[in-house]
């Protein structure tokens, strides 16, 4: 059977550098998830704090979507404050020095999900420690390679306009579970290159954001976007909530930001 780390190599073939560095990068991370085991105490507990890996496993860029797999995670990932004191972390994640003080709205018991921070400023690929610690306890920590944000070669892009696709004349308003018309400059033509996200920006809500999946951007061109909404559970039945719309794109680390009303019919 085919290993689960890299395809079967053909006599012969070259094998490229990443992909023996891929090779070595899971390895390690086999490595400790098996240490991981062995340094556990024989009578601890199923809700001990442990890191087992990283998704993706091997590298991200500054910028770019990190998640740490393991257990004994606290959920919610953001603890609610009550205004004006802000929402704060539940779990209290740190990269080297850099604490993350915001979490995906995917993160689970098992899973916390963030945006790797740009302020880390690495310029080249660097080896980081990564830690965990809640209540329950403090996880081992485990080390992780990133890499330094993705050359700019497009422009920044910009939000000029947003209305609901069945409301043309009503702007900067989305509608939950519909279709939004997002106005703009230097978006992508390829979909797949185009992340929109929302995230809650409601006083006193644990901030959380929601990514518009690919297959949900419906429709993309340099100047506009048409999307599919998601279900944003804190917008409730005959109400408006305030929420940041987001859109990178790839070839640019900037984002263009701008503060929609969301409403839910």
């Amino acid at each position: 059977m085919a290993s689960d780390l890299i395809d079967e190599v053909r006599a012969g073939q070259v094998i490229s550098s990443a992909v023996f560095n891929s090779l070595l990068t899971k390895v390690a991370d086999l490595e400790g998830r098996v240490k991981d085991l062995e340094d556990k105490p024989s009578g601890g507990g199923v809700d001990d704090v442990l890191i087992t890996g990283f998704d993706p496993p091997g590298q991200v860029r500054l910028g770019e979507p990190l998640a740490i797999i393991g257990r004994g995670f606290v959920f919610p990932a953001m603890i609610a404050g009550v205004p004006p004191s802000p929402s704060v972390p539940a779990n209290t994640v740190m990269i080297n020095d850099t604490q993350i003080t915001n979490f995906l709205f995917d993160s689970t018991v098992n899973r916390l999900s963030f945006i790797v921070p740009t302020s880390l400023g690495f310029a080249a690929s660097t080896v980081v420690t990564v830690s965990v610690s809640n209540q329950k306890g403090e996880a081992q920590p485990r080390t992780y390679t990133l890499l330094p944000p993705a050359v700019t070669t497009v422009p920044p892009p910009t939000i000029t306009s947003v209305s609901p696709a069945s409301q043309p004349g009503v702007p900067f308003v989305v509608i939950v579970g519909q279709d939004a018309v997002i106005g703009g400059t230097n978006f992508l033509a390829d979909k797949a290159k185009d992340h929109v996200s929302f995230t809650v920006a409601f006083p006193g809500t644990p901030s959380m954001t929601f990514p518009v999946p690919t297959d949900s951007i419906l429709d993309a061109s340099p100047t506009l976007l048409r999307i599919h909404v998601p279900d944003v559970p804190q917008v409730l039945p005959i109400m408006e909530l305030p929420v940041v719309l987001s859109v990178r794109v790839d070839g640019n680390s900037t984002v263009a930001s701008r503060t929609v009303m969301a409403r839910r019919f």
